[in-house]
């Protein structure tokens, strides 16, 4: 979703993710992205999170009431 892109803030506290089932490389290669709270991400239908946070810039990262398992 936001693969590669250059952002450098997120506010998804109102994000609805709750029919998500694939978040595979949301945050690839978003470098410039040094914080992000998705902890208010509903990701019990997920069965994907590969590569979700692959070469991001993160630093500081919330995913405290991740739900994962549907994960296969």
């Amino acid at each position: 979703m936001f693969e590669e892109s250059e952002i450098e803030y997120l506010d998804l506290s109102n994000f609805d993710t709750s029919s998500a089932k694939d978040m595979k490389f949301m945050f690839k290669n978003t470098k410039n992205l040094t914080s992000l709270n998705i902890s208010s991400f509903d990701t019990s239908k997920v069965t994907s999170f590969e590569r979700m946070f692959e070469a991001s810039g993160i630093k500081y990262l919330n995913i405290s009431n991740f739900n994962a398992k549907s994960v296969k």
